[in-house]
């Protein structure tokens, strides 16, 4: 398919024309402002799809939102018709084109030019009234507050509510996901629903993305950044840190034995670490009531040894780097780790809670290894 992409420079633009390419499925095309009619024309008559994004919300006065919103609708519409072409049209509009703003009324009035384009020229027309687009690649301090306060609050600036509005917002890749699907819509609707939305209020939004700044300190993962809003705005917060943010430094517990280091911690899955031993040395010795953990050895030879501490009851587990295993603690079982390879051994370690000095559920307990 043959599609052109007005607006393809903006931030709806930037996100679809990369989702696009990386189908390889379709021929793009795209018109931005400093184009000639020329080519825009050219442009429409090789297309079979046009994906109307073009518009102008912040502009320096309000004719602006005529000459963006309205006029180059009707320039598309009135070529069209004039040479005949039923060329697929889908656009981008506004929530706010029920409102009586400037912004609003130009989106409205570029509307019901498609509309009639429709019935005059039997164009299938496809109309989106989007709420608040959020993520990567919008401006801040522009037009939207989502990418304001992830730019602000991951450089600790301030932000500013005046009030507590509820907000209704789209992730970018959920709109782009239901404008590539309406390539393909066959229905007669012209106006489309707009899936997968949010509502949330502006003091919980900010609350939300200055957690995600203080989690990144203190080794936290957020606890729903796997699913919905939350999911969402967390990869928005971290496409706006500055570069310099990309990497943070963690602890270190370095000793005779080797290092430990805390990696990730979650309040609902536990905590990631991982842990060296230079070559002999054995590390461990102690079991835990209620806490469980799983080792895998990433680099070097291992020898787990387990004792039951209420039963006369132990047995060792050889493992290396080369064949992959997980070794789980048991609660009860008092356990150790050898390396018994001549280079450094290295484990990542996952336990199901967070460590905590005040209730450690860690104790003492030494294993000899030769009975």
């Amino acid at each position: 398919m043959n599609i052109l992409i007005t607006g393809s420079k903006g931030f709806i633009g930037k996100n679809l024309t990369h989702r696009l390419k990386e189908q390889n499925l379709h021929s793009l095309e795209v018109y931005n402002r400093g184009d000639s009619l020329g080519e825009l024309e050219d442009k429409i008559k090789w297309s079979d799809s046009i994906i109307h994004l073009a518009g102008e919300n912040r502009p320096k006065n309000d004719k602006e939102f005529i000459t963006s919103n309205v006029d180059l609708t009707r320039t598309i519409c009135n070529f069209l018709i004039k040479n005949g072409l039923k060329t697929k049209i889908i656009y981008s509009s506004s929530t706010k084109a029920n409102e009586e703003s400037h912004y609003g009324k130009s989106k409205r009035d570029a509307e019901e030019i498609l509309i009639d384009l429709s019935k005059k020229n039997l164009n299938p027309v496809k109309i989106f009234r989007f709420p608040g687009i959020f993520g990567k690649w919008c401006k801040p301090n522009y037009n939207s507050v989502v990418a304001t306060f992830c730019y602000k609050i991951s450089r600790n600036e301030e932000v500013s509510i005046n009030n507590n509005n509820e907000l209704t917002l789209c992730y970018i890749d959920n709109a782009c996901k239901q404008i590539i699907k309406t390539l393909t819509d066959k229905t007669n609707k012209i106006f489309l629903k707009v899936e997968n939305t949010h509502k949330i209020k502006l003091n919980a939004l900010a609350k939300m993305i200055k957690n995600f700044s203080e989690e990144r300190q203190n080794l936290m993962i957020p606890r729903k950044v796997g699913s919905g809003l939350e999911k969402y705005l967390y990869s928005t917060f971290l496409s706006y840190i500055p570069k310099k943010s990309f990497t943070y430094k963690i602890k270190q517990n370095l000793d005779q034995r080797g290092n430990f280091v805390e990696f990730l911690k979650s309040e609902d899955g536990g905590q990631v670490s991982f842990l060296t031993a230079k070559p002999g040395i054995t590390r461990g010795e102690h079991y835990h009531h209620t806490k469980v953990e799983k080792f895998l050895i990433l680099q070097g030879k291992a020898l787990f040894g387990f004792k039951n501490i209420a039963y006369d009851d132990k047995f060792e587990i050889k493992v290396d780097s080369k064949n992959p295993e997980v070794v789980e603690t048991i609660p009860g079982w008092a356990h150790y780790i050898k390396n018994i390879g001549d280079d450094e051994l290295i484990a990542i370690i996952w336990s199901n809670e967070i460590f905590s000095s005040e209730e450690p559920d860690t104790i003492y307990f030494p294993i000899n290894e030769k009975s």
